[in-house]
């Protein structure tokens, strides 16, 4: 799944692999809302 992570720097150093990660959803309309990952814990 592809998706976005937020409430992290965008950079290699900020992001690694295997971070823990927790979903947030971000609502676009009544019909849609996104799945977005952020860093467990934020």
């Amino acid at each position: 799944m592809m998706c976005n992570i937020v409430e992290c720097e965008q950079t290699p150093e900020a992001l690694v692999l295997d971070m823990p990660l927790e979903v947030s959803f971000e609502k676009v309309n009544d019909e849609i809302t996104l799945p977005q990952f952020k860093p467990a814990g934020k």
